[in-house]
């Protein structure tokens, strides 16, 4: 959404006007020795020339061109995303789709803005959030601690698990728990994600290698350079069906549980109000399941 300007206001300490010069000369005047006098000779002139300033002033205004007609009379709501992790959030046919684009469409519906999608790259959301450069991250988030000391978070709208996508040579050696938290084959991780601090924390004999993108993984997956994939669930199973032609499959077991929730700024208590009251209408009449569902069967 383009932004408009608000209109340019005229003001006065710029304008090229005579009475601001007539101020600085009359301080250079010399003083006269009676006040009648002083009357007659300056007032009377100083007025007529003040007429001439404020008449030059109103000119200038008048003169100033109206500003442009805004695309839309809604505000904007900068929605801050990273289209990256299907079925959450990604590009389709140049838009961004997914559950969270649906989900932000509808919010900005209910709440009367605009909405404008900001990309980003998924470690930088809460930086952007507390720079004030977007107003809500909408990227499927987890809601943590650490987190939570960064960014108000809003009451969760869906629970998912940290799952394993593997090639399918390589599932038999993974297919409990256990067996994976005991692996030492090499884990992909998105940089900045829980499925980082999952296998840190957790899978501590394996090699560790982050990506920007868990498209950047899942690319090195496919040429050998990782062995897996930690990452939420429902991007696992997404990108298991674009690419069982090449052999990827998805162990269906869930390492953690985490709940996912929308951040807005500290400060912002107005906007979080407003959006948990939404959740909870949809939770409420089914908006929310509905929109779940289409995205994750």
């Amino acid at each position: 959404m383009r932004r408009i300007d608000p209109p340019r206001h005229f003001d006065s300490s710029t304008c090229p006007c005579p009475s601001v010069r007539l101020r600085r000369n009359r301080d250079s005047l010399p003083q006269r020795p009676t006040r009648a006098r002083t009357m007659k000779s300056i007032t009377r002139p100083g007025f007529t020339l003040l007429l001439i300033a404020l008449a030059g002033c109103a000119h200038s205004r008048t003169a100033d061109p109206a500003p442009p007609s805004p695309i839309s009379d809604l505000p904007a709501l900068r929605v801050g995303i990273a289209r990256t992790v299907p079925p959450i959030m990604f590009e389709q046919a140049g838009r961004p789709a997914g559950i969270e684009a649906d989900l932000a469409q509808r919010l900005g519906a209910a709440l009367g803005f605009e909405i404008e999608y900001v990309p980003t790259y998924f470690p930088n959301l809460l930086f952007e959030l507390n720079e004030k450069h977007i107003d809500i991250v909408m990227a499927g988030m987890t809601i943590t601690k650490s987190r939570q000391k960064k960014a108000a978070f809003t009451e969760p709208y869906l629970t998912i698990g940290q799952q394993v996508l593997t090639r399918r040579d390589t599932s038999a050696r993974l297919a409990t728990r256990d067996a994976i938290r005991r692996t030492t084959l090499t884990v992909g991780v998105e940089s900045g994600s829980t499925a980082e601090q999952f296998v840190t924390r957790e899978i501590r004999g394996a090699a560790r290698e982050a990506f920007p993108t868990v498209a950047a993984a899942i690319e090195s997956l496919l040429e050998g350079g990782i062995d897996l994939i930690v990452h939420d669930g429902p991007t696992v199973h997404w990108f298991a069906a674009q690419h069982a032609a090449d052999g990827l499959v998805a162990i269906p077991h869930n390492l953690t549980e985490e709940h996912l929730g929308w951040a807005v700024h500290r400060e912002n208590r107005e906007l979080l109000d407003q959006v948990n009251a939404v959740l909870q209408r949809w939770k409420a009449d089914g908006t929310l399941e509905s929109v779940l569902r289409r995205w994750i069967p």
